[in-house]
């Protein structure tokens, strides 16, 4: 972790993200999560008020904060302005009489976290008691849209993350994913196991499935030259397990060197004759540098399924240029 990424609060070791920051700092007034209404904003008013008290002087306004951290240098780290942050600024706004658009980076958690580690820490446990949510206010964190991941890799994320794939997986994606910056509510995820080395045994497919990790199984074209028929043969073993949602991701990767596209034609045609109804095809097809447009991998890749694949074959195309 560099500097750059290290949480600013004395003495924490955590990560400069606004999980960590909400889940460990921050009074919980300042989920912007929870729903905008009168007494949620004049609580967040008055924890601004008072901490401008304490940070610079009495009377301070918003705005003055604003300019404050200005002054300091306080930059953004990540995107400003989502949904939820411009709705709170606004109610904000309108209970304070000042300009919304003055201050909206104020309410970005990473300029408040930034003059939250100006507090010493008896005031910083003194905000966050003060300035809590009740329990309707905690359970109304859930209100955003629900979502379903339709094509992630778990099995790479997990090593990059180094946790275990496991039915805790939830729980891993929760301390470790930035999810929480993302204004839905991932109820379900299709996780693609495209590389044979990290393919599931049974028991992790059916330990998957059960906290709706959804798998599929395929055989990623940049690999098309590196393929055994051990690893063919692994392929069409897990294929045929009930967990198995979906077919891939294959297809054509025209970005590899020109000698390596025949390789890739022959080893889709020859897992297509694996391809069940019940399966959903997972494609992936990426033309070579300079086709803006794909279309000569297009072309290539529909004059293989022509014939072979079913009109009524239910495609996810995953990766088109």
């Amino acid at each position: 972790m560099t500097k750059s990424d290290s949480c600013p609060i004395r003495g924490c070791r955590g990560d400069f993200s606004l999980r960590h920051t909400l889940r460990s700092h921050l009074p919980e007034v300042m989920d912007l999560r929870v729903p905008v209404h009168d007494n949620l904003t004049r609580r967040r008013l008055g924890f601004f008020l008072a901490m401008g008290a304490r940070v610079i002087r009495e009377g301070t306004t918003l705005v003055d904060l604003m300019r404050f951290c200005s002054t300091m240098g306080y930059t953004l780290h990540g995107a400003s302005g989502n949904p939820s942050q411009i709705e709170a600024a606004g109610a904000l706004a309108r209970a304070s009489g000042e300009e919304a658009v003055a201050f909206l980076d104020l309410l970005h958690w990473s300029i408040l976290t930034k003059l939250w580690a100006l507090l010493p820490v008896n005031e910083q446990e003194f905000f966050r008691s003060t300035y809590a949510l009740s329990l309707e206010e905690r359970e109304s964190t859930s209100r955003w849209p629900e979502a379903v991941d339709s094509h992630c890799h778990l099995d790479r994320w997990s090593r990059k993350v180094n946790v275990n794939l496991d039915i805790n997986i939830w729980k891993s994606m929760a301390c470790m994913s930035p999810l929480v910056e993302v204004e839905i509510n991932l109820r379900a995820v299709v996780t693609n196991f495209c590389d044979p080395s990290t393919y599931p045994n049974i028991s992790l497919l059916e330990t998957l499935y059960g906290v709706r990790c959804f798998s599929t199984i395929g055989l990623h074209p940049k690999g098309a030259t590196k393929y055994t028929d051990a690893d063919i043969q692994k392929f069409c073993m897990l294929l045929e397990r009930p967990e198995v949602v979906g077919f891939g991701e294959v297809g054509l990767d025209h970005s590899v060197p020109y000698a390596e596209w025949l390789g890739q034609a022959i080893l889709l045609k020859r897992v297509f004759s694996f391809l069940k109804e019940r399966h959903v095809l997972v494609l992936h097809c990426r033309g070579a540098d300079g086709d803006i447009h794909g279309k000569e991998v297009h072309m290539c890749l529909l004059s293989i399924m022509l014939g072979v694949v079913s009109p009524e074959q239910r495609i996810h195309l995953h990766c088109f240029q």
